[in-house]
């Protein structure tokens, strides 16, 4: 199996997909703050890699987990599969688990599926740990791109 992690803020959306969103405060909704070129990319990257999504925004505490960012993200176009996330805040809290980051997140669901062959992680904030040669580093200026998506799918693809 291949995973896609998947980060919302700064890879799904972007500066632009904000400034229209402040325009009309309490007037959106969840998937007003998605850009559906960015989740185009995202379709792009799971079709040509036969990638599966996991979900590791904090999105997922505040979606319901990984179905409520999932069914947000499909009415902005997403057709991949996704198939679980990342500890939420909940979770950790009930494992005992009070400390770590997003790469500790990621970690723990990978030494749970050892299934997996290939995984990259898109991801904007400056997370320690993640390896290099597994992160695709995206902005919230621009949110996902292409060059972002063909790194993908380098990565997952062993290219």
């Amino acid at each position: 199996m291949k995973a896609l992690f998947l980060d919302c803020d700064g890879v799904i959306n972007h500066h632009r997909v904000y400034a229209e969103c402040v325009k009309r405060p309490g007037q959106t909704k969840p998937e007003d703050w998605v850009d559906p070129v960015c989740v185009a990319l995202v379709n792009e990257i799971c079709a040509r890699t036969g990638a599966v999504i996991v979900v590791s925004s904090s999105w997922r505490d505040y979606l319901n987990g990984w179905e409520g960012v999932r069914d947000v993200l499909a009415k902005r176009g997403l057709t991949a599969e996704v198939v679980g996330h990342t500890p939420t805040t909940a979770e950790r809290v009930k494992m005992g688990w009070h400390n770590g980051n997003r790469w500790s997140e990621i970690k723990h669901w990978l030494d749970g599926h050892p299934e997996v062959t290939h995984w990259a992680v898109l991801e904007d904030a400056l997370v320690d740990d993640i390896p290099p040669e597994n992160l695709v580093r995206t902005t919230l200026e621009l949110g996902l791109t292409r060059d972002g998506a063909g790194r993908a799918v380098a990565i997952l693809t062993g290219v």
